[in-house]
Protein backbone atom coordinates (compact mmCIF):
# COMPACT_ATOMS: atom_id res chain seq x y z
CA UNK A 1 0.00 0.00 0.00
CA UNK A 2 1.60 3.14 -0.44
CA UNK A 3 2.09 5.71 2.10
CA UNK A 4 -0.99 7.67 2.21
CA UNK A 5 -2.05 10.49 4.33
CA UNK A 6 -5.04 9.92 7.00
CA UNK A 7 -7.63 12.80 6.61
CA UNK A 8 -7.52 14.19 10.49
CA UNK A 9 -11.05 14.47 10.41
CA UNK A 10 -12.37 11.38 9.28
CA UNK A 11 -9.90 9.67 11.74
CA UNK A 12 -11.07 11.81 14.86
CA UNK A 13 -15.03 10.85 14.04
CA UNK A 14 -14.00 7.74 13.21
CA UNK A 15 -12.21 7.50 16.72
CA UNK A 16 -15.20 9.01 18.81
CA UNK A 17 -17.12 6.77 17.00
CA UNK A 18 -15.77 3.71 17.81
CA UNK A 19 -14.77 4.53 20.99
CA UNK A 20 -18.52 5.83 22.04
CA UNK A 21 -17.30 9.04 22.70
CA UNK A 22 -15.10 8.20 25.91
CA UNK A 23 -11.83 9.31 23.93
CA UNK A 24 -11.47 12.87 24.55
CA UNK A 25 -10.52 15.78 21.50
CA UNK A 26 -7.28 16.37 23.59
CA UNK A 27 -5.97 12.59 23.05
CA UNK A 28 -6.63 12.65 19.34
CA UNK A 29 -5.11 15.42 18.99
CA UNK A 30 -2.10 14.81 20.96
CA UNK A 31 -2.05 10.93 18.55
CA UNK A 32 -1.93 13.43 15.54
CA UNK A 33 0.65 15.18 16.56
CA UNK A 34 2.43 11.98 17.05
CA UNK A 35 1.91 10.91 21.03
CA UNK A 36 -0.56 7.85 20.53
CA UNK A 37 0.15 7.17 24.19
CA UNK A 38 -2.85 9.40 25.16
CA UNK A 39 -4.85 6.93 22.75
CA UNK A 40 -4.16 4.46 24.31
CA UNK A 41 -4.97 5.39 27.68
CA UNK A 42 -8.27 6.07 26.79
CA UNK A 43 -8.75 2.48 26.62
CA UNK A 44 -9.28 -0.44 28.94
CA UNK A 45 -6.59 -2.71 30.38
CA UNK A 46 -7.64 -5.45 28.19
CA UNK A 47 -7.07 -3.49 25.46
CA UNK A 48 -4.43 -1.98 25.68
CA UNK A 49 -2.89 -5.06 26.30
CA UNK A 50 -4.22 -6.15 22.68
CA UNK A 51 -2.80 -3.65 20.85
CA UNK A 52 0.44 -3.33 22.26
CA UNK A 53 0.65 -7.67 21.88
CA UNK A 54 0.07 -6.42 18.56
CA UNK A 55 2.19 -3.48 17.83
CA UNK A 56 5.33 -5.76 19.37
CA UNK A 57 4.31 -8.94 16.66
CA UNK A 58 5.95 -7.96 13.08
CA UNK A 59 3.41 -10.62 11.52
CA UNK A 60 0.11 -10.44 13.18
CA UNK A 61 0.73 -6.64 12.22
CA UNK A 62 1.53 -7.33 8.34
CA UNK A 63 -1.57 -9.80 9.03
CA UNK A 64 -3.88 -6.71 10.03
CA UNK A 65 -2.40 -4.49 7.40
CA UNK A 66 -2.83 -6.68 4.90
CA UNK A 67 -6.41 -7.56 6.12
CA UNK A 68 -8.70 -6.13 3.11
CA UNK A 69 -11.09 -4.82 5.88
CA UNK A 70 -8.24 -2.72 6.95
CA UNK A 71 -7.02 -1.43 3.52
CA UNK A 72 -10.98 -0.50 2.96
CA UNK A 73 -10.75 1.65 6.23
CA UNK A 74 -7.20 3.26 5.58
CA UNK A 75 -8.86 4.29 2.26
CA UNK A 76 -11.38 5.95 3.48
CA UNK A 77 -9.83 7.37 5.99
CA UNK A 78 -7.23 8.57 4.04
CA UNK A 79 -9.86 10.89 1.73
CA UNK A 80 -9.80 8.02 -1.36
CA UNK A 81 -12.78 6.06 -0.52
Amino acid sequence: MANQSIDPKKLAAALQKASGGKISNSSINAAQNGDPSALLSALNERDRQKINRLLGDEKALQRLLSDEQTKKLLKELSGNG
